[in-house]
């Protein structure tokens, strides 16, 4: 028998998931030759931190000068704004990230069975992913591990990679397992993930390692050329006070108060709960007051259409657009549960974040309506949203 506020927490989170794509291949531009890099299997560095400069730098800067020569059989590619070029395999097709087509790019291979229902293609994405705010390579895997794979203790191999150290790890989680390194170079992070790994898809071993080190071994860092501006934690994050305590997401790029005797659940931490047992309901044996942050990214999707209830099983009456922390956004009661929720969607850039509040139900648990009202309204008006870490 399951335990009831678990079971409907992840029902609806697991409807408010959306997967992403890679997109349309982009254009290339030419260059000339770049320093030959190599690539080591040796414990990982120690070092986590060192100075590094919080601004990125963007010097006028003649790429055909350092980026590498197109040869038969590769492909150059270019980003000025993110800091870098390589080479690719010319049988691959380069596409932009559905949900950051500004920061990401894929090199992807031919499907593997194209008549299968379901199958697979060699995906290599290079990700620009921020400042590194004083961390090194090896930093920021172990943080990057620390905050997508807590307590899970993942091997780790060090690596040259564009002239820079590297950390590289086999066994990252996605639809399949991952192989990525991390690169720290002129202050910014950068990320190359390959699904799936050579090894478990024997048909396209040869074109995934062929992927992986055509670009590792070709590609070349510099000064981005942007000015996208950066928003940290720090810089809108609340203070706590007497009554209220902080949490700070890092991966989900929010922050919040919450009432001093509330906690984050350690089933499921994206939950605040609080308040008095509430009794058993339809088979689940315990309810609490709870309220669960949730996201998902807007992908194609228009921001407009994130602004209408997901569901139709709704109290039309309780619907109300309005702003949450300065944002647009939707509030509702869902109506399709075993007892009422309130619930919110708002629309931060292309990031659709979630509110789920319970039991939001004054004939079912009258009791806890206080307590969900507080709940509520704590979370609401002191949330803010910063750059996700990545």
């Amino acid at each position: 028998m399951m335990n009831r506020r678990s079971g409907t927490l992840v029902l609806l989170f697991c409807a408010l998931l959306i997967a992403g794509c890679a997109a349309p291949p982009a254009p290339q531009p030419s260059a000339t030759p770049a320093p030959v890099v190599t690539v080591e299997n040796t414990p990982a560095p120690i070092a986590t931190e060192m100075p590094q400069p919080l601004e990125i730098t963007t010097p006028t800067l003649d790429v055909s000068t350092i980026c590498p020569v197109e040869t038969e059989g590769t492909t150059l590619y270019v980003s000025t704004e993110n800091g870098l070029c390589f080479l690719y395999p010319s049988g691959l097709t380069l596409g932009d990230d559905l949900f950051r087509p500004e920061e990401v790019v894929h090199v992807v291979g031919s499907l593997a069975d194209p008549n299968a229902m379901e199958t697979v293609a060699v995906n290599l994405a290079v990700a620009y992913n921020g400042p590194a705010d004083g961390l090194v390579s090896a930093g920021y895997a172990n943080k990057w591990v620390d905050l997508n794979m807590p307590g899970i203790d993942v091997p780790k191999e060090t690596a040259t990679i564009g002239g820079q150290p590297a950390v590289v790890l086999d066994n990252l989680p996605g639809m399949f397992a991952q192989r990525g390194a991390f690169v720290v170079a002129n202050g910014i992070k950068y990320q190359l993930a390959l699904q799936p790994r050579p090894q478990d898809v024997p048909k396209l071993a040869d074109e995934g390692a062929l992927a992986w080190d055509t670009v590792t071994q070709s590609i070349v860092f510099f000064p981005p050329q942007n000015t996208r501006p950066v928003v940290r934690a720090e810089d809108v994050c609340p203070t706590e006070t007497a009554g209220t305590k902080l949490v700070v997401d890092q991966v989900g790029g929010y922050c919040l108060l919450y009432p001093a005797e509330f906690a984050p659940d350690p089933a499921f931490p994206a939950a605040i709960v609080g308040g008095p047992e509430l009794g058993s309901v339809e088979g689940f044996d315990s309810v609490r007051t709870s309220l669960a942050v949730g996201s998902y990214d807007l992908g194609d999707q228009p921001p407009e259409q994130s602004l209408h209830p997901i569901s139709e099983q709704i109290d039309s009456a309780s619907l109300m657009t309005t702003t949450i922390a300065g944002y647009p956004a939707v509030v509702y009661d869902f109506t399709g549960g075993p007892w009422r929720q309130h619930n919110a969607q708002i629309v931060v850039g292309d990031i659709v974040y979630t509110f789920v509040g319970q039991p939001w139900d004054a004939e079912k648990f009258p009791q806890a309506l206080p307590d969900v009202e507080r709940l509520w309204e704590t979370v609401s008006e002191s949330i803010a949203f910063f750059d996700k870490w990545r």
